[in-house]
């Protein structure tokens, strides 16, 4: 009986110290090198739709990400209550991030979360309810550093928070959230600081260094849970400023490789909406590519371009949701079908279904 019961307090015992020794390896700094020009590119997108004239392009710097990491290591959710020199942005969410997988997700609910306030943006001296928004698109603030930490417990205000990861972003040079416009209206780059020139509408300093080599991440499938907000008012069918952004950013993304622009079809958003359903992916044309998704209706349907354009070249990533070739004659990605050199036209129609909204976009080669 004593045997026995030694053999169950040390099994009892080793199971607990596996345990133990599991979480606390996944605490502390992740490693998020591989994302460092998802964050540009995000950042770089969002600023660009402003459509400002001294926007500069964001730029990596990694004296202000170490000072990110070391103050997510300090587990406190508040920004510095001294911080002259930069501008701070802070998310986090339940769990340990553990996997590039789990990264890349935490990274872009993140930057999700703050893009969110858009909605509650107005232009003038007064950040307001969007000052995570605003902290994005300050025309001057042009770097930026990010760090992810694991925190068994983190100070929220007067409470504790357990197992949490804590993503943190400083921006410099400091920008003024009140008392200053975020940026200045008026023709593109019409007033780029001296020594920049335009790129891609925005001010880009012409000694910086070039985003870091993009590295094609696995797509991860996201879970109802995993977006949180109130769900934004015509998130239903297509607006016609959902119809701009749609096509803003497809031509943003193409506009890197050089590629010929998309114009809008009506015939295809026809299509489109002719044959977009809730649960089951039917194709435009048989000559056309099409492509399908669900987007959470606390976000911007054009989010999910972003995330489409996330997908890179691999055409054998697992996929949430479907993409179709002419006949069905390639493998595709989303992506992939954005890219391709010989399509003309665009054409979408969109469904509130439940918490999501469904997406189909169909794309020919078409010039009328």
């Amino acid at each position: 009986m004593g045997v026995n019961n030694n053999y169950r307090l040390t099994s009892g015992l080793v199971f607990l110290f596996s345990v133990l020794s599991v979480v606390y390896s996944y605490t502390g700094l992740a490693d998020i090198r591989a994302f460092h020009r998802t964050i540009l590119e995000r950042h770089n997108e969002y600023r660009r739709n402003q459509r400002a004239s001294n926007m500069r392009e964001m730029e990596w710097d990694e004296s202000l990400a170490i000072q990110a990491s070391t103050y997510a290591q300090q587990c406190n959710y508040q920004r510095p209550k001294r911080s002259p020199d930069h501008g701070e942005n802070l998310h986090f969410e339940s769990g340990y991030v553990k996997s590039w997988h789990s990264i890349r997700k935490s990274i872009r609910r993140s930057m999700n979360n703050w893009h969110r306030e858009m909605q509650y943006f107005r232009y003038g001296r007064d950040c307001g309810s969007a000052c995570s928004f605003v902290q994005m698109i300050l025309a001057d603030s042009y770097k930026i550093g990010c760090g992810l930490n694991r925190c068994r417990t983190m100070t929220y205000g007067r409470s504790q928070r357990r197992h949490v990861s804590l993503f943190v972003c400083f921006y410099a040079p400091k920008g003024q959230l009140i008392g200053d416009y975020p940026f200045k209206r008026g023709p593109v780059c019409s007033q780029c600081p001296r020594g920049t020139q335009c790129r891609q509408n925005l001010c880009s300093n012409r000694n910086s260094a070039r985003s870091p080599s993009n590295i094609i991440e696995p797509n991860p499938p996201q879970s109802a849970d995993s977006v949180v907000g109130p769900i934004l008012p015509d998130s239903g069918p297509l607006s016609s400023s959902d119809q701009h952004y749609l096509v803003l950013v497809h031509n943003r993304m193409r506009e890197r490789r050089r590629l010929p622009e998309l114009r809008w079809s009506n015939i295809l958003e026809l299509w489109a909406s002719y044959v977009i359903r809730c649960d089951i992916e039917y194709p435009g044309p048989e000559t056309a590519y099409s492509n399908f998704g669900k987007v959470d209706r606390s976000q911007p349907v054009y989010q999910l371009v972003y995330e489409w354009g996330d997908e890179g070249d691999d055409v054998y990533i697992h996929l949430e949701s479907g993409c179709r070739t002419p006949g069905d004659s390639q493998q595709c990605n989303h992506n992939t079908n954005i890219m391709q050199r010989s399509i003309r036209r665009i054409g979408c129609a969109a469904m509130a279904c439940g918490r999501k909204r469904q997406l189909t976009c169909i794309y020919d080669n078409r010039t009328i």
